[in-house]
């Protein structure tokens, strides 16, 4: 596993060392903000195998991972593969538009509309940024998803609209998201 960290990085690294659960951790160090985008290609530089699994660090998605990767691999040559999590009211999200199992771009939040949004787990070939010319510090998804969804052709991955997903980006859902962490099981349905 590798954790991009960044902001308060020592507290990250002193609580989980270098082996979590198990599994050997590696740390992508971020000495100045690189955005989203650019923490995530210096994070896929030290990926050993040809894709890895990435997740944004403040979302939480109950997603069926091995039929994720199942999907990925049986679309041979698939390049970015994204779980979508369907929401009843998808305002505060950018919407994703589909079009026979791959997402062809992305739409601005608006009013009460249900929609798919992005749930922020991926499956990305190692080498995804070769061949664009990217700054180097940018959003992986206004900079990179969106500004090249016709090129790339993310593969959807949709959940049921009864995962769990919680995206803690803001004060009411992070504390919320501090309230359930402690109580597995009893996450509510939206």
């Amino acid at each position: 596993m590798i954790l991009a960290v960044s902001y308060l990085r020592e507290t990250v690294m002193e609580h989980f060392k270098s082996e979590f659960a198990g599994l050997r951790i590696d740390y992508s160090v971020e000495i100045s903000p690189l955005g989203t985008g650019g923490g995530l290609r210096q994070a896929l530089s030290q990926v050993e195998g040809a894709a890895a699994f990435a997740f944004n660090g403040d979302t939480y998605f109950d997603v069926d991972y091995a039929g994720m990767e199942r999907q990925w691999l049986d679309a041979s040559g698939a390049g970015v593969s994204m779980a979508l999590r369907s929401l009843s009211d998808a305002k505060r999200y950018g919407m994703c538009r589909i079009n026979n199992g791959r997402v062809v771009g992305f739409a601005a939040g608006g009013g009460n509309e249900p929609g798919f949004v992005n749930g922020g787990c991926y499956i990305l070939p190692r080498d995804v940024f070769g061949g664009f010319s990217l700054p180097q510090t940018f959003s992986f998804e206004a900079d990179f998803l969106e500004a090249h969804a016709d090129s790339l052709r993310p593969m959807a991955f949709l959940e049921s609209s009864d995962n769990f997903f919680i995206d803690i980006g803001v004060p009411e859902t992070y504390r919320l998201a501090q309230g359930l962490f402690g109580r597995v099981g009893e996450f509510p349905k939206e």
